[in-house]
């Protein structure tokens, strides 16, 4: 290797932690000569304590660990290479927070309507709109039995909490009682609708039971009240989008006197982050909006935008998922064989490049009753193909009677049959090749009676 300034080739990446749960940040940097690497945390130089550890390996991985954050391990970390042509830095942001506390549990922003009415060969739409962080999933039945997507029926969940279910050339057999069931790691909500198919020549509106059925399903106007105290008329909305997007997270808040708003990343103020200058705050009431243009895979986190006057505050607190460009959370095996150029028609495949491991979607924390089987996956990808390594509160994890290490084409999993309280912990998945290293965390909470 010719002399030259130190690079770094796997930098450091903003973490989140629970409190009493261990943490290391690592990043991997070569140099000639070998740099010596130093620790800072808000600008101050790190030593080793007896809950504090620096170390580094023969492939130049160079980590801070901390056996048990507090809160107190809050703050801004970097870590200084240098060598005689220079010296060279990068940095992470560390929050140390108390658990699943900001975990949003479903809800409708409006419900289905109470009845609709369709004639036959005509299409019904049903459509509702969901908050929740993180994430929820959504299903639709018809009398008890769940509807699948076919020529005929589409089920759509949009990034702003839009759950809408189209049935096209309806038949009388499509009448019944629809209900849309949304749910994630923390509750689960229901509505229900009732649809009446009626004939091409009867009347749309019709009386059941003194309800009136009809075809409108658009929500209701709402006027916009007054409070003193800060109030959401529109939250913000729990959004997934994929990297390079333009995202858009908007709500409307009231009070009198106007109130300030504030937008939070994981709970600290947007600048406390390197990439502060791509953030845009833009509105004067009642509207108020956060823009993040280009989007990166680490701006994945929690968000929340905090209202407050000389009355009192309100806050609302969302999720933001990042997916790799041409991903997405329902995207099928063989469509990112697709959009990664493999084409599995005609027999031709690309030539791969060497890259260094990447995820496409890496596992999400999840929060579980006692004896529940808990699955954690991941979509990986790089040449030559990573091997991968799970562990959980920093010891390995290898297959037993209740835990069994999958692979199937580029999916990794961990499964955990029959949870108990003694899998609480922060589970971690590591991905190495020849030419780099990345991982990916997720925590697991179990729920006793």
């Amino acid at each position: 290797m010719e002399d030259g300034l130190p690079q770094f080739t796997m930098r450091l990446r903003d973490r989140r932690v629970q409190t009493s749960y261990p943490v290391r940040l690592t990043c991997q940097v070569f140099g000639c000569p070998e740099p010596e690497v130093s620790w800072l945390k808000d600008g101050k130089f790190l030593t080793e304590t007896p809950t504090r550890s620096i170390h580094t390996d023969e492939s130049h991985f160079y980590t801070l660990e901390i056996e048990r954050a507090s809160l107190d391990d809050c703050g801004c970390y970097t870590a200084c290479a240098k060598n005689a042509n220079g010296s060279i830095s990068c940095r992470c942001v560390l929050v140390v927070d108390k658990g699943i506390r900001a975990y949003v549990a479903p809800r409708f922003h409006y419900e289905l309507e109470v009845a609709h009415a369709v004639k036959v060969d005509g299409d019904l739409r049903l459509r509702t709109q969901i908050e929740a962080y993180p994430s929820v999933g959504v299903v639709w039945h018809r009398d008890g039995i769940r509807l699948r997507p076919r020529r005929t029926a589409t089920m759509t969940l949009s990034h702003d909490g839009i759950a809408e279910l189209i049935l096209a050339k309806v038949r009388n057999r499509d009448a019944g009682i629809y209900t849309c069931t949304a749910t994630n790691e923390v509750g689960k909500v229901e509505t229900s609708t009732k649809v009446c198919v009626i004939g091409a020549d009867d009347s749309i509106n019709i009386a059941d039971n003194d309800a009136i059925l009809q075809v409108n399903i658009n929500p209701p106007d709402i006027d916009i009240p007054y409070s003193k105290v800060p109030l959401f008329v529109t939250k913000p909305l729990s959004t997934e989008a994929q990297e390079g997007d333009t995202i858009i997270i908007q709500c409307e808040v009231v009070a009198d006197p106007k109130p300030e708003v504030i937008w939070l990343r994981d709970f600290l103020k947007p600048d406390y982050y390197r990439d502060a200058v791509h953030f845009r705050c833009i509105g004067a009431g009642p509207q108020y909006r956060l823009e993040i243009p280009h989007a990166k895979l680490d701006y994945t986190g929690t968000y929340s935008v905090l209202a407050k006057n000389e009355h009192g505050e309100a806050k609302a607190v969302i999720s933001l998922q990042i997916y790799a460009k041409g991903q997405g959370r329902s995207d099928s095996m063989d469509q990112m064989n697709v959009k990664r150029g493999i084409d599995s028609g005609s027999g031709f495949r690309r030539k791969p490049k060497i890259c260094p491991p990447k995820f496409y979607s890496i596992p999400h924390n999840r929060v579980a009753e006692e004896g529940e089987t808990v699955r954690f996956q991941c979509a990986v990808a790089g040449h030559p193909m990573p091997w991968c390594v799970w562990d959980k509160n920093g010891i390995g994890i290898t297959s037993n009677t209740r835990i069994s290490l999958k692979e199937k084409d580029d999916v990794r999993i961990l499964e955990i049959a029959g949870v108990t309280l003694e899998d609480i912990g922060l589970y971690r998945v590591t991905l190495e090749n020849d030419i780099g290293r990345t991982e990916a965390t997720a925590r697991l909470e179990i729920i006793s009676e």
